[in-house]
């Protein structure tokens, strides 16, 4: 019975938080000792899976104390493949029309040779371009609350550096980007997570979190949130922000996917910083998921004072970003450009949506398809994902199992799963997928595939 119910909470079904029944109901519902029902208890909390609270009642602890090996970076290993299908990573890949954009922004390096090329803020058009995008998408900005990054991840290693001290709480959605569990346990942060794996997000927990913990920092991802593809709306944006200036804590929101809306009209609300004053929310973006990863380009949003203090952390380990990327950068936010080039690339990530959507609906896996991002968030009608992860591994397909974006090692029930390959990569990762599961479930099955058109 302690297996059945560790392995309920490991697989997500009950959530950090979650009231179970007192020693007499376990025991009377399910026809056991009071003794037993105490022994079960006993067994979970010494697994450091079941909190008790007198006169409270036992609760799933809100740290399951699962962490994966090495703190948090358990990843089959593709050591000796030559080349495996990766679906383990949620991106896009350059097209020819940003190729283009690249090489003529070649051409006007000779505009910053003459600069000393340490911009630690980045350059002030770039600045400039980011501060304008945000007024586009109606939050006014000026260019001195925008900081230019590496990538969204030094975003997030400039806010771990600047905002948490090791046994900090820090609140994170389960299941969350990889890379901000990995970042925070660096911090030796204790991560809290508002479960968001099977529905919305809940902004009474989030609040009650606040209020139980002391927390001070939160990470949210109000825009198609990576990797359930979810959008808040406008009220829940506002209560959020509420619940954070009432606790006094700082929210920081990852705005990496807010491009990538599938089923929605552009804007589709304003940004998460027109509902919060500024020294509530740090919002994080990036032209890695929208556009190509190998820019690393990205950028901070925030008041002027954080960004100067975010900047001082910066400086002593990046004197600056390189400028042929933020040149590039610059000619790629231009909105004549961005704006038809993002239509284009939203209507091909619907195609190849559909097309990963149809192997999930064969193998019986339970997803709900994503308005937006870039993959689906699948639960595993049996068995565990980083079992399936490991045979998947012996044919050449790397898969992302849903405890990696755990914060607490749990959700190995689930699946991440991109649908943004280049399409015949795509097709032939979905064809070795369905193939795997198959095997995996103790059947073979021969399936009729319908390739999407390759575009």
């Amino acid at each position: 019975m302690a297996d059945a119910l560790s392995e309920a909470i490991l697989s997500g079904r009950l959530s950090p938080g979650d009231r179970l029944p007192s020693h007499r109901e376990l025991a009377s519902e399910l026809g056991l000792s009071r003794s037993t029902a105490v022994r079960v208890y006993e067994e979970m909390r010494a697994n450091g899976l079941l909190e008790s609270h007198p006169r409270s009642g036992n609760f799933v602890s809100l740290s399951t104390g699962v962490a994966t090996p090495s703190g948090g970076s358990w990843m089959p290993s593709p050591v000796g493949l030559a080349n495996p299908i990766d679906l383990s990573k949620a991106t896009t890949r350059a097209d020819d029309a940003i190729i283009e954009v690249i090489r003529r922004s070649v051409d006007d390096i000779g505009t910053v040779l003459t600069r000393d090329g340490y911009d630690v803020l980045g350059t002030s058009e770039l600045r400039h371009a980011v501060a304008e995008s945000y007024e586009r998408r109606g939050v006014a900005t000026s260019f001195d609350q925008i900081l230019i990054t590496t990538g969204a991840q030094q975003g997030i290693d400039l806010i771990a550096r600047l905002l948490v001290r090791a046994n900090d709480v820090v609140l994170v959605e389960s299941p969350t980007y990889a890379g901000l569990v990995d970042r925070m346990r660096h911090a030796q942060a204790e991560l809290i997570g508002l479960d968001v794996s099977e529905g919305p997000w809940d902004v009474e927990r989030f609040a009650h979190n606040l209020r139980r913990t002391g927390a001070k920092l939160a990470f949210l991802t109000p825009d198609f949130q990576n990797p359930t593809g979810r959008l808040m709306d406008a009220q829940m944006r506002r209560d959020f922000a509420m619940a954070a200036d009432r606790a006094g804590a700082t929210i920081v929101v990852d705005e990496t996917n807010v491009e990538l809306g599938l089923d929605v009209p552009l804007p589709t609300t304003l940004p998460f910083a027109a509902y919060a004053p500024d020294r509530v929310s740090i919002s994080i973006g990036s032209l890695s998921k929208c556009l190509w990863a190998g820019l690393r380009i990205g950028w901070l949003r925030s008041d002027a004072n954080t960004i100067q203090a975010l900047a001082n952390l910066k400086i002593t380990s990046t004197l600056a970003n390189p400028l042929l990327e933020q040149i590039a950068a610059v000619n790629l936010l231009s909105p004549e450009w961005f704006g038809p080039q993002m239509e284009s690339r939203r209507a091909v990530l619907r195609v190849k949506r559909q097309r990963m959507g149809r192997s999930l609906t064969r193998m019986g896996l339970v997803a709900d398809e994503p308005v937006g991002g870039l993959s689906y968030w699948a639960r595993l009608p049996r068995g565990s994902g980083r079992s399936l992860a490991q045979l998947a591994l012996s044919r050449g397909l790397l898969l992302l199992p849903g405890s990696r974006l755990s914060p607490d090692g749990i959700l190995d029930g689930y699946l991440r799963l991109p649908f943004s390959l280049p399409s015949e990569e795509l097709e032939e990762a979905c064809q070795t997928l369905e193939s795997v599961w198959a095997d995996f479930n103790g059947t073979s099955r021969t399936h009729d595939y319908f390739p999407g058109p390759v575009i």
